[in-house]
């Protein structure tokens, strides 16, 4: 049974919040709490390797929990009793209120996804949204807030991604789909990049034109006063008149200095400073608002039918044994369907029977001595350890290095975001044209 549309689409908005976190914390992490909560680069590093070490340890215990089979449930005797006594009106509401039921109903996966939610949506403003007399703070309690913040946010984070990656395959069987399903997740994750990066880009140009505007106003009250004090010097005479002109004109240079030196200290153009607290705090909470949104979209658009009751077959193995000797319940293993389900039939090592549930494949440990497994774990890791080397360290050496202003922190890896968007959109034609051995789908 193909998909909707829209519940295609329901399903690509539904890692958005997760993905808008996650381009906040990746492109502006390091430098908002170097320069605005004052610590050290070595304390920041030590920050994310605790929220890395707190993912590392959810994503495999959270995999396991949301796919683990359960029970069949007994059906209610209510469901099949028919409504003999209720008009036609009745019957249309309750079968309304039953489809609305269903399509809203929070099963394994769709549970721990909302969960995960909940879980950034109360950490990340408080991440990004500190007061400023918590920078005053001593470095261990700095240290022991944030990294509980960044715990729950890294927490929250893998039990959003990966219930809704793994829920493709309850939502189709078709291969295509499951094809397209995953370049509309891609798609809309690009998506929430390029809107964090506008929403910041404009707070950031907002905060530059009002600098400039104070600037010309400072220049123009300089120029006035400047003239004023000429004036009066020219009404003066002697060596009263001579003095006078020769203090003024010293406190009024003082003064010019003083304030271009306050206008440094509370805001630059080229800096990140304490006073930009405002603005990762009113990024966070917009970030937030959409995720919000695109949540709401997500659980109220895709359904997730409850587990089917789990058949189970027996496997007869002999050690060594060619596969006309592997049998399923009497049928040779070269039928990999039974009743509808794929089943992959692991070779055993003695002679002995085993049963397993058509819900799962392969046992969890079995996945470690195929090495194919070990080929994509390597290729993933290597490449996402480049990503994000080079998306979180962008934005240090733009400022630092670089000496760029504050805006260039976002133009550039803006992008990079829509030239990773463009990918996505052909990601579904590539698979088709090169074929799914070669673009790794077999």
């Amino acid at each position: 049974m193909k998909m909707k549309w829209i519940s295609k689409i329901a399903y690509g908005t539904g890692q958005m919040l997760k993905d808008l976190v996650a381009g906040v914390i990746s492109i502006f992490y390091i430098i908002f709490y170097e320069n605005c909560i004052s610590l050290s680069s070595s304390q920041v590093g030590a920050l994310l390797l605790c929220g890395q070490i707190a993912n590392g340890l959810a994503t495999p215990l959270i995999g396991y929990l949301s796919d683990r089979p359960l029970s069949p449930t007994k059906k209610s005797t209510a469901d099949h009793q028919s409504i003999t006594c209720e008009d036609e009106s009745v019957k249309k509401d309750k079968r309304l209120l039953n489809r609305m039921k269903r399509q809203l109903r929070l099963g394994q996966r769709k549970s721990w996804h909302l969960g995960g939610c909940l879980l950034m949506l109360i950490a990340f403003p408080l991440m990004f949204g500190q007061p400023e007399y918590l920078v005053e703070l001593p470095v261990w309690a700095k240290l022991l807030i944030n990294s509980m913040f960044m715990i729950c946010v890294q927490v929250g984070w893998a039990a959003v991604q990966i219930p809704h990656l793994s829920i493709i395959n309850d939502l189709t069987d078709q291969h295509d789909e499951r094809v397209l399903l995953a370049s509309l997740r891609y798609f809309f994750c690009g998506i929430g990049d390029m809107a964090t990066l506008l929403v910041t880009y404009l707070f950031f140009e907002s905060e530059k034109s009002g600098l400039l505007l104070l600037k010309s106003v400072n220049e123009t009250d300089n120029h006035v006063n400047n003239s004023q004090l000429f004036t009066k010097s020219l009404l003066t005479t002697g060596t009263i008149v001579e003095s006078k002109l020769v203090t003024l004109f010293n406190e009024s240079i003082n003064n010019q200095s003083t304030n271009v030196g306050k206008q440094s200290v509370v805001h630059s153009e080229y800096n990140i400073t304490i006073q930009d607290l405002p603005i990762f705090r009113n990024v966070a909470l917009i970030v937030v608002g959409i995720g919000v949104l695109f949540t709401i979209i997500f659980h109220c658009g895709v359904r997730e039918d409850k587990p089917k009751a789990h058949q189970f077959f027996t496997i007869q193995s002999y050690e060594n044994a060619p596969d006309e000797f592997l049998e399923v319940n009497g049928t040779n293993n070269n039928n990999r369907f039974i009743n509808g389900n794929s089943v992959v039939v692991s070779q055993l090592k003695s002679k002995r029977k085993r049963t397993y549930s058509l819900s799962s494949t392969l046992p969890w440990y079995a996945w470690f001595t195929l090495p194919r497994f070990w080929l994509s774990c390597s290729t993933f890791s290597i490449m996402r350890l480049s990503v994000t080397v080079s998306v979180m360290y962008m934005s240090p050496f733009l400022l630092n290095s670089l000496k760029m202003n504050k805006s260039s922190m976002v133009s550039v890896p803006l992008v990079t975001t829509i030239s990773c968007l463009i990918a996505s959109v052909g990601v579904q034609r590539i698979n088709k044209l090169l074929g799914n051995y070669v673009s790794g789908s077999n």
